[in-house]
């Protein structure tokens, strides 16, 4: 596939380690709401989510895309990437996905919720993870 935008973001990909979700999940139920509110990054596009690190896994960065309610949290570990070392460049990037997505799908109603694998319930496109964007981004080029 040559499509430069998913070339830009195709290493934006999901990590499997449950030790290391557990490990950093446990880490933010420790903070305060106030402290919390400091690792959230919001946009009118891109959508407001949450970014953590923990220094045994600094591979790895925890996203947990707030959803309706807390049952529809998209959390997904990523392996660190370029785009979550500063909030204005991953919201410039979610911004970037989102837009080239509703371009693609636009006739078929891409700014409505869709469902989401894994859930019980539609979500938008700024409801999911960053790398879900990436992978919906490749599913409808190819």
């Amino acid at each position: 596939m040559s499509n430069p935008l998913y070339e830009k973001y195709k290493d934006v990909t999901a990590v499997n380690d449950n030790d290391a979700v557990a490990t950093i999940q446990l880490q933010i139920m420790k903070l305060s709401k106030k402290n919390v509110r400091r690792f959230r990054v919001k946009d009118d596009i891109g959508g407001s989510l949450y970014l953590f690190t923990d220094n045994a896994f600094p591979d790895y960065v925890l996203e947990i895309v707030p959803g309706r309610n807390a049952e529809n949290n998209a959390t997904t570990l990523c392996r660190v990437h370029p785009i979550f070392g500063h909030p204005d460049a991953l919201m410039f990037a979610r911004r970037e996905l989102i837009l080239a997505i509703q371009a693609t799908l636009a006739p078929l109603g891409a700014d409505r919720p869709h469902m989401q694998d894994g859930k019980d319930t539609d979500v938008t496109l700024a409801e999911r993870g960053t790398a879900d964007l990436v992978g919906h981004l490749c599913r409808i080029l190819t």
